[in-house]
């Protein structure tokens, strides 16, 4: 069944057809020492000061607003992804210890994004995170799809915590690499083919932390810490840090497949977390998903959460 039909069906599904030497067998799991919990308040409650809510609200709206689909094989898609390296790169405009890369793939010219700042300890480990940044309607890849919770929501997520943590001027003991994922719509292609990259180029990395859909919420319900295809430890770590940093109440949830680009992570061996909104929005997928469903109070939540995890990772165990 080719990767369309199952979109169609609705089917959660890998592709893995370019990435077969991430899924041969059991992979051998990078086992990393988290630390028991957050120990770097003041730092990151500086940061906190430098979270821009407007700033966020503007950029998920023309997200949202300006590009008829995300699509990864769209001329929208690929114009999308061009405004956001655009942004990113104005982010990183005073800082010479951020690079900024597009990351070009196989087969289609939606590019993801990465953005490197540089740690005090240059050869230490990597901490990610990442979020995809196209969106899909499965009635139909040519119509409209806003995809402003799925998942522009957590594309602004990090693009707003990279943004405080550079105008703080934080400098990281370890390196911190932001990340924005091509065609995770279709099977995590953009995510598998950068963990593949570092998987063969042995690149360390300490921690993955995905963020995918942070807009939707119903009153009562907790945010998910997904349970399967994470590290369990890191997992752990990041409901200390939801709990530090936020209002929120957290459950664990297991997807039952690979159901974010976290996995793809997961596949090459490395540690990796995800989190998800309290429930999943209903309109996800189609032409509804769209600025009237996103709680603004709560992606605030969830960019600081995003500024706590990376921030006290990059200090290491």
């Amino acid at each position: 069944m080719t990767s369309s039909a199952l979109i169609l069906l609705g089917a959660g599904f890998m592709d893995v057809t370019e990435f077969t030497e991430l899924h041969k067998g059991a992979v051998p799991k990078i086992s990393m020492a988290f630390p028991a919990g957050p120990t770097h308040q003041s730092a990151v409650n500086t940061i906190f000061n430098f979270i821009d809510h407007d700033r966020f609200r503007q950029d998920l709206t023309y997200f949202s607003q300006n590009f008829f689909t995300r699509y990864y094989r769209s001329t929208t898609g690929i114009q999308s992804a061009e405004w956001l390296f655009a942004r990113v790169k104005e982010v990183a405009a005073n800082r010479t210890d951020l690079v900024v890369t597009q990351v070009a793939h196989t087969g289609y010219d939606q590019r993801s994004i990465t953005a490197r700042l540089a740690g005090r300890n240059a050869a230490g480990p990597l901490v990610i995170i990442g979020a995809h940044q196209d969106s899909i309607n499965v009635a139909n890849s040519a119509n409209r799809s806003p995809g402003a919770d799925d998942n522009g929501s957590g594309t602004m997520t990090v693009l707003e915590a990279l943004r405080a943590i550079v105008d703080s001027g934080f400098r990281p003991e370890l390196p911190i690499e932001f990340q924005w994922y091509a065609a995770e719509e279709v099977g995590l292609l953009g995510s598998q083919a950068l963990a593949q990259t570092y998987k063969n180029q042995g690149v360390a990395v300490y921690s993955s932390f995905n963020v995918d859909m942070t807009a939707y919420t119903e009153p009562g319900l907790q945010i998910r810490v997904i349970q399967d295809n994470t590290d369990p430890a890191l997992s752990l770590f990041t409901t200390t840090i939801v709990e530090e940093y936020t209002t929120f109440t957290w459950r664990y949830h297991s997807c039952g497949y690979g159901c974010s680009d976290h996995s793809s992570w997961n596949r090459a061996g490395y540690p990796s977390s995800s989190i998800f909104e309290p429930k999943t929005n209903p309109q996800i997928h189609t032409a509804n998903d769209d600025l009237p469903l996103v709680d603004w109070d709560q992606t605030l939540g969830f960019v600081r959460l995003a500024v706590g995890i990376v921030v006290e990772l990059s200090y290491g165990a």
